[in-house]
């Protein structure tokens, strides 16, 4: 059995998740429209909310692009660290700094709202994970044993990759590594 067919959700799962991260986005959204705020505030928290949730994509692809090996450099890795950072303490600090009467809700309605920043940032990972484990790459397709790198043996199954496998492994550790089969599809590596 193929490493991405092992990966590969049941469509209740993926149904799941999807309705999950959308239940997340309309509740945030209904929080925010109902909170008794000036409308300059609302803009704050309604940009607050989608730069938390745009950097948080990020972040879980820079964290999954990078599981095996790094392949990000320094500076798109603090770039997107400081994003996320950030994001989520404007965020934070907005909705704590946001007066509201308790006859208004006060402290429920900051509580609601920070609960409601929670799951949604849950549910970007959920999702991205959910997406990137059901669009296998060539890589994942190869990869039986999910170590990250294709064998010998792994290669075996793509007769191009198996017939230049030792002009491809570059370090000659017996294992094509994610860089070195890119270089190969790229065409960029001996054929």
């Amino acid at each position: 059995m193929k490493a991405s067919e092992q990966k590969k959700d049941t469509g209740a799962w993926v149904m799941l998740v999807w309705i999950a991260f959308l239940a997340s986005i309309v509740a945030s959204g209904v929080g925010i429209y109902q909170l008794k705020i000036d409308d300059w505030i609302r803009g704050y928290l309604v940009m607050g909310m989608l730069f938390t949730l745009g950097s948080t994509f990020n972040l879980v692809k820079l964290m999954r692009d990078n599981r095996f090996r790094r392949i990000d450099t320094n500076a798109w890795t603090f770039q997107v660290w400081i994003a996320f950072i950030l994001a989520l303490g404007m965020t934070v600090i907005g909705m704590w700094n946001i007066v509201i009467p308790i006859e208004q809700g006060g402290g429920w309605a900051k509580g609601f709202m920070a609960l409601a920043l929670f799951f949604m940032m849950i549910m970007a990972f959920a999702l991205s994970k959910t997406v990137r484990d059901n669009q296998p790459t060539f890589i994942d397709e190869l990869d039986i044993d999910g170590d990250g790198h294709v064998s010998r043996e792994e290669a075996a199954a793509n007769a191009k990759l198996a017939k230049n496998f030792d002009a491809l492994d570059g370090n000659r550790d017996g294992k094509l590594s994610p860089a070195e089969i890119k270089a190969h599809l790229a065409g960029n590596a001996p054929k």
